[in-house]
């Protein structure tokens, strides 16, 4: 006899079934029980108070950071700094030993690239047993089976699956609209935050 399985909330006790339906909830509700959002990197909080412990961080970090001579981009450590001027540079250090291709990071060696050889997908859809080299990737794939659309276009309300779906709309869609250009590489945005979330999330 097949056993059901029940997935709980721990922040709001709402139960499910289904995993895929429950993983994309769990983001909803963290947002719906973290109020309180930080303009300088997007991070959330329950009370203001940490919300505001957190903003001074900020400042604390500006007082020790290491500032990239190209872009005036503040790292609070010397290593971040290291990594970051590779955007710039082209440095890519850490190369795969079987392809020769190289990258600037070495986790993206290692977690990303190096599955490819070796076939390895660990992270497995429960819903269709589909399988993913990363478990963002499954992620990303069981919001086909929820349907949930986390990601919504600013300009026409457009829902979509993941946040890259939502690039690939405005530029087609919305061009002309598209004002704020990153000078890191091709992409552009209709909001000068969008942009500053965009290079501290892809060029830090």
């Amino acid at each position: 006899m097949k056993t059901h399985t029940e997935y709980k909330c721990n922040k709001c006790d709402e139960s499910f079934s289904d995993s895929a339906v429950f993983d994309d909830h769990k983001v909803t509700c963290r947002l719906q029980n973290k109020p309180y959002k930080c303009k300088l990197c997007d991070k959330r909080y329950n009370k203001n108070a940490c919300l505001q412990k957190h903003v001074k961080s900020h400042s604390e970090k500006k007082v020790n950071s290491y500032k990239c001579p190209v872009c005036l981009k503040d790292c609070y450590k010397a290593h971040k700094l290291k990594i970051h001027s590779r955007i710039h540079t082209g440095e890519k250090p850490f190369k795969c030993n079987i392809c020769d291709k190289a990258f600037s990071r070495l986790d993206t060696l290692l977690h990303s690239h190096m599955p490819t050889h070796t076939g390895e997908r660990p992270h497995e859809c429960d819903v269709c047993k589909k399988k993913f080299v990363t478990s963002t990737k499954l992620a990303y794939h069981k919001r086909t089976h929820s349907g949930v659309k986390p990601y919504e276009c600013k300009l026409c309300k457009r829902r979509f699956t993941v946040s890259a779906e939502v690039g690939r709309h405005l530029k087609n869609h919305h061009r002309s609209n598209l004002k704020f250009k990153c000078d890191l590489c091709v992409d552009s945005f209709s909001l000068e935050k969008t942009l500053k979330s965009h290079i501290k999330k892809k060029h830090a």
